[in-house]
């Protein structure tokens, strides 16, 4: 989810709130809390990452070269439009 665009609240303004008893500083003399171990992404197997990668679309490096190009000389101009767009539909589930 993008901030501020779902849930109509606009931007999120301080100030923000102080730490208290419950959330104690990295430099307090309270003991450590346990970590949670999180599995790594399956590496193969259906679903797993290597054959999302094997399903993505080639990359067009001449593409991806000329776009390098375009932004070093100061030719790449930025659509606000579009990329407002395309953040809308990105958050409304929309591809």
């Amino acid at each position: 989810m993008i901030d501020g665009i779902s849930g109509g609240g606009g931007p999120v303004r301080g100030p923000w709130p102080s730490r208290s008893a419950a959330t104690p500083a990295a430099d307090s003399n309270e003991p450590a809390r346990a970590v949670t171990r999180v599995t790594p992404v399956a590496r193969s197997g259906p679903g797993g990452l290597v054959a999302e990668l094997a399903s993505a679309p080639p990359v067009d490096r001449g593409r991806v070269e000329a776009l390098r190009s375009a932004i070093a000389e100061g030719r790449y101009k930025i659509d606000p439009t579009a990329i407002a767009d395309a953040m809308l539909k990105l958050e409304r589930g929309a591809r």
